[in-house]
């Protein structure tokens, strides 16, 4: 059996993603500790992690995994929400937190993300994929990818960072739709093989066509705490946080299964005023 564990908009290095439980030396001498909420993000990061690492063993597959896009939060916007503006520290953290997930991989590869988040021609994404020795585009000689179109034991993958998603609760639920119908359009314009399942990021929320289309098309939640601008746009936002597991067996129904993974957090109770 083949596997694919697939995550995206981890940010580290931002003071609202994912940060190891001992925090990380900075080369000031100081430390910075991961807040309340960064350690409620790392339970849920090891429990994915555990649960990818499980599944490996447990069918003793090959495992691929595609880190698509945002890995880091660089320098972006004049932001005060980041660990630190040195890149050497922000690759330390990336190492760090992600390595929980690459050192289990048979094989990486990583994928592009926003400009203001992984620099310019995704310079901090690039460095992590030749660290972690991802899978080199062999037309560029880069490490890290605008889009990946893969075929896992006889599966089509495609998976690129950025999609498009409406921001209303009765909008936003069909940008799986959406993807799925346009992936499909799109490979018979192309004349290239229908993917089965499309995977998009950056939204950091949930959609699934399920079993709309030919194509299963599937934007994945982040690893992300709601930041000052997610809060300008709307104040009452609740993170989306998890990842996808797809299971590659001619055995299986369809050939595939896909796990997907959603950590919710609790909801908010009103506050007493007397």
């Amino acid at each position: 059996m083949d596997m694919l564990a697939i995550v995206c908009d981890t940010h580290t290095n931002s003071t609202l993603g994912l940060c190891p439980p001992n925090g990380i030396e900075l080369d000031d001498g100081g430390t910075y500790k991961p807040s309340k909420l960064q350690r409620i993000l790392w339970d849920a990061w090891t429990d994915f992690t555990d649960t990818v690492t499980a599944l490996k063993k447990k069918h003793n597959a090959r495992l691929c995994t595609i880190f698509n896009g945002d890995i880091s939060d660089g320098d972006h916007h004049n932001t005060t929400q980041i660990i630190s503006r040195s890149e050497n520290t922000m690759h330390k953290i990336a190492h760090k937190t992600l390595g929980l997930l690459y050192d289990a991989s048979d094989v990486s590869y990583v994928v592009r993300g926003t400009r203001a988040h992984g620099g310019n021609s995704g310079s901090i994404e690039e460095t992590f994929a030749e660290d972690i020795g991802a899978v080199q585009n062999k037309e560029t000689g880069a490490y890290s990818w605008g889009h990946v179109y893969l075929n896992l034991n006889g599966i089509i993958i495609e998976a690129a960072h950025h999609g498009s998603m409406g921001r209303l609760p009765w909008t936003e639920k069909n940008a799986g739709n959406k993807l799925a119908a346009i992936t499909l359009f799109k490979s018979a314009e192309e004349g290239k093989r229908v993917p089965h399942l499309a995977f998009r990021s950056h939204n950091h929320r949930y959609s699934d066509s399920g079993g709309h289309y030919r194509v299963r098309g599937i934007c994945l939640p982040g690893w992300q705490g709601k930041t000052e601008y997610v809060a300008q746009i709307d104040a009452t936002a609740v993170p989306d946080i998890g990842g996808a597991i797809v299971l590659c067996d001619p055995s299986l129904p369809g050939g595939y299964e896909v796990i997907i993974k959603r950590y919710p957090f609790r909801p908010a109770t009103p506050m007493r005023v007397f």
